[in-house]
């Protein structure tokens, strides 16, 4: 038995006795099309991106083509800011330190199975710093402003009334963000906002 399989049956018990999850099964060798059929089929994926020699990216993809509506949590013992970006471009919905405390953990893992997102705090600032510092056309003040209105789902006319500027002066904003960020849709915008951490 390796240290993988050790944290692996550990972090199980540990999540089975937590009232309203359930573990379906764990493990390296996971049977993913015997979770495809199983009824009900998983709701969340709780992925340890260290127990493997395959790629996170790849492993997310599989968790999500298994079960399309299944969320995905990313659990690692990298505190590098490559894995964290490659797993969100990979579309994980969570992402936490081995470094976390078992409180922390959970939170993340209810987090996720209940519809939303988390970024380990310390990652996210990590990530925050090191896209300010990347990007030479940092977004102002103002920019960062509006595209957290954005990523709220406001239009330009409730932004306007909320920032007091003129729609017109919040259409120039937005399309010198859209140059900035080089993106070309509000829903960018919102990605790009949870991504840094200012959503």
């Amino acid at each position: 038995m390796g240290p993988h399989t050790i944290i692996s049956a550990a972090l199980s018990h540990f999540v089975a006795a937590r009232p309203r999850l359930h573990v379906m099964g764990s493990g390296s060798a996971l049977d993913l099309a015997g979770l495809r059929a199983a009824a009900p089929p998983p709701n969340m994926f709780l992925v340890d991106i260290d127990d493997t020699a395959v790629p996170a990216a790849e492993l997310i993809s599989r968790c999500r083509e298994t079960v399309p509506e299944a969320r995905v949590c990313v659990l690692s013992g990298r505190q590098n800011i490559e894995s964290l970006r490659s797993c969100i471009a990979a579309g994980t919905d969570g992402y936490i330190s081995k470094q976390s405390s078992i409180d922390e953990l959970f939170t993340a893992i209810e987090a996720v199975a209940e519809g939303g997102s988390y970024v380990d705090p310390r990652m996210g600032a990590m990530l925050l710093l090191a896209e300010t510092r990347r990007d030479p056309n940092d977004l102002s003040t103002r920019e960062v402003d509006i595209v957290r209105l954005v990523a709220d789902g406001l239009s330009n006319r409730e932004i306007s009334a909320a920032l007091d500027l003129s729609e017109k002066t919040i259409k120039n904003h937005i399309s010198r963000i859209f140059s900035k960020l080089n993106i070309s849709g509000r829903a960018q915008i919102a990605a790009h906002a949870i991504r840094v951490g200012i959503a």
